[in-house]
């Protein structure tokens, strides 16, 4: 029967019973159960997140954005424009609008360029804060550098160290940390370095409350524009609306602002250089055309007064006047846009859309005058030439008339020349910052906080190697949990607080309103229904590894059976590193199970009673040199025969199971013997509850039931989302 019994719980069923449970969902109900069980830890995730947030906002530089709005107007590309109809519309080509092609311009190297070499941009000057906290407690200061030039110095040393003092007066460093020379604010300061290089240094402000340390550098140009120019934004405010908003972000308002107004100015005077240099050159194409076309006039009435001179009067009649008109339009246009092409080819390549416009609308005007020249030709002789002249006189005085109207506003234009921008808002110091945004940073800290103690949550249970779930050790063991023990608070400050030569205090007897006597008294109750089905009144509390509880748990569950009538006896069997002689006011081994086995005491010597109580204590004795040895004889089996007799419940204290074989030993040398062993909530894995049974069973022993120590529910809750129930149930409670 016995091997029936033990191949029963044999280790191969323990396998099966882990698989079994793996089916287990992870189930919403369960998620909410672990979060509350945590909430704490959730709480202090959410308090380092807000203060977390509060460190950021303060260690990080508040950003500022400032902002202009420029109109382009929508004028002719060019002055000459407006001798053809061509002009009308000149400003976009290809429905793109006029703003955006002004867009690579403003952030051209010509317009940033100029904004970099005015505020003097490629000299940095940054402060030294301390490290994290820096930048909380320091006082403000400033200083404004106007010229700092290097000479002879590559980039990569082209940084100084500039410990500045309340009166003026400063200190210069070198990369190295080197002394270069001491200067003031407001006089030029000259040095010559250690590598021959030179430094020329102009600090002009200075406004600092102590002794302060900056950092001075020098940007090559080029680079410093690459950075203006990825740092200056500019848009289109809608579609083709002619409207630019230029934005600038940075951490000095004050400096934003200036550099924005810069670019915007430089962009300004860009414009109306480019509009004076092309009114310039339009003129001078004028005035090399006017005097072509006044010699032009002169002869085409020249040959015309002949004509009339040498033959009679001819008028023209209805439909040679109309073709007269018509001829003297087309050609006219015809000369314009001659003249039109001849100036835009001085600036842009046949691929430019107005000329290549230009070009196309002059071979439709030669299809026109084609045309109307067939229709002329049919007119009689004298008419035809007649109408030849009066056209040429005509149109080359019109062309005259219109290109000196447009020389005379071209000169005008030129003296007081106005760019087609117009600068809708300047750029103003903004008030308000737009990063960091304290809610949001806040809102993100507190979520951010919550989210990683979730986490946390959630990897502890990953990661958790111990058990601590009743439930689960009978489902996976097939064993019966005889006794959920929790955790003493009491106990745990009552350890802490006494003296070493005080003896240790018994919970049971020392403070019997503690929930976990009341625990203590259901292991009792089932301890009695165990021994009625086996018919044994002895009992040993063993375990996987040491400082489970198992002596804690003998002390006072004898305790409670000897409150309730019962003569007990406890039997510390772990010769080893025994200590239930710690119960004892003189905490002294004495006479115990060492001296009993070795014959040199008897049970009635080793036997210590406890105050106030029918409980006695076999203690392990003085520490033998083969404590086996001593079990294996049959001096042990004798003792529990003689205690059988003696004692109403013999309770057995052995040592774990995984560290030594002393239980083995013991469980083999008593028959009907009931073995509990113990399991301290959490600290052990399945691998170790696994090793410990089955090496106890191979050895000969057989597990009667298990008994849970230190369980805390909290812990449970947040480990699992639930947890066992336990209540605290006295006379005090309402």
């Amino acid at each position: 029967m016995q091997q029936v019994e033990q191949s029963r719980r044999s280790p191969a069923r323990i396998p099966n019973a882990l698989d079994s449970s793996n089916d287990q969902q992870f189930d919403l109900t369960r998620l909410v159960s672990i979060f509350w069980g945590g909430k704490w830890w959730l709480l202090l995730g959410a308090l380092l997140g807000l203060l977390g947030s509060f460190y950021y906002l303060a260690v990080v530089p508040n950003k500022y954005e400032s902002d202009a709005l420029l109109q382009i107007q929508s004028n002719s590309a060019s002055p000459l424009s407006g001798i053809s109809d061509l002009g009308a519309g000149g400003g976009e080509f290809g429905g793109q609008s006029v703003a955006q092609s002004e867009i690579p311009i403003i952030k051209s190297r010509a317009v940033i360029g100029g904004t970099v070499h005015d505020l003097n941009l490629t000299t940095t000057v940054s402060r030294h804060y301390l490290p994290l906290v820096g930048r909380i407690f320091s006082s403000p200061a400033s200083i404004k550098v106007k010229k700092f030039d290097l000479s002879g110095i590559a980039p990569s040393n082209a940084g100084f160290d500039l410990t500045v003092h309340p009166g003026g007066s400063y200190t210069l460093f070198d990369a190295n940390g080197d002394r270069v020379a001491n200067g003031q604010a407001g006089k030029l300061l000259t040095a010559n370095l250690a590598n021959g290089g030179t430094v020329k240094l102009l600090v002009s402000n200075v406004d600092v409350p102590s002794s302060t340390s900056f950092k001075i550098s020098k940007t090559p140009w080029l680079a410093k524009v690459h950075q203006v120019q990825s740092a200056v934004n500019v848009t289109e405010v809608g579609q083709k609306s002619g409207i630019l908003s230029l934005s600038i972000t940075g951490a000095n308002k004050q400096h934003i602002t200036r550099v924005l107004n810069s670019v915007v100015h430089n962009y300004v005077q860009q414009n109306i250089e480019a509009r004076s240099q092309e009114a310039s050159q339009s003129l001078k194409f004028l005035n090399s055309q006017l005097p072509k076309l006044k010699k032009k006039v002169n002869s085409a009435d020249q040959r015309l007064a002949d004509y009339k001179e040498k033959h009679q009067p001819v008028e023209l009649g209805a439909q040679a006047q109309a073709l007269l008109g018509e001829a003297s339009n087309l050609q006219n246009k015809k000369s314009e846009l001659r003249l039109k092409i001849a100036q835009l080819r001085q600036q842009y390549t046949d691929q430019y859309p107005e000329l290549a416009a230009a070009q196309q609308q002059y071979t439709d005007l030669n299809h026109q005058i084609s045309r109307l020249q067939q229709r002329i030709d049919k007119l009689p002789s004298d008419q035809k030439t007649l109408l030849a002249l009066q056209r040429d006189v005509k149109v080359n005085t019109q062309l005259y008339t219109s290109l000196l109207n447009r020389a005379q506003s071209l000169q005008v234009a030129k003296a007081g020349t106005i760019g087609n921008v117009r600068v809708i808002d300047p750029a103003v110091v903004p008030l308000a910052r737009v990063s960091p945004k304290p809610k949001v940073a806040m809102v993100v800290g507190v979520f951010l906080g919550v989210l990683l103690a979730a986490l946390g949550l959630l990897a502890r249970i990953a990661l958790r190697r111990g058990v601590s779930d009743p439930a689960e050790l009978e489902t996976r063991t097939a064993l019966s949990v005889f006794g959920v023990i929790p955790y003493s608070n009491w106990m745990a400050r009552q350890l802490r607080s006494r003296a070493r030569r005080a003896k240790a205090p018994l919970l049971a007897r020392d403070h019997p309103s503690d929930v976990v006597v009341e625990a203590l008294r259901s292991l009792r109750t089932s301890l009695q229904f165990a021994q009625m089905e086996s018919a044994s009144n002895v009992v040993m509390f063993t375990g996987p590894a040491p400082g489970v509880g198992k002596s804690f748990l003998s002390l006072n569950l004898g305790y409670l059976l000897a409150d309730a009538g019962r003569n007990v006896l406890v039997i510390d069997a772990d010769m080893r590193r025994g200590h239930l002689h710690d119960v004892f006011a003189d905490k002294e081994r004495g006479v115990g199970l060492s001296e009993a086995l070795s014959g040199t005491a008897t049970l009635e010597q080793a036997a210590r009673p406890v105050a106030d109580s029918s409980l006695h204590v076999v203690t392990s004795g003085q520490i033998p040199p083969n404590p086996a040895e001593l079990l294996l004889g049959g001096g042990f089996a004798e003792l529990i025969a003689v205690a059988r007799n003696s004692y109403d419940l013999v309770i057995v204290d052995a040592p774990p199971i995984l560290a030594v074989t002393d239980a083995a030993i013991i469980a083999n040398a008593i028959n009907e013997l009931i073995t509990l062993f113990v399991l301290k909530s959490g600290e052990h894995p399945w691998k170790e509850i696994d090793e410990a049974i089955a090496r106890f069973e191979r050895q000969g022993g057989s597990v009667s039931g298990l008994v849970l120590n230190s369980y805390r529910s909290e812990q449970e809750r947040s480990y699992y989302g639930y947890g066992h129930y336990q209540y605290a149930y006295d006379s005090k409670a309402h």
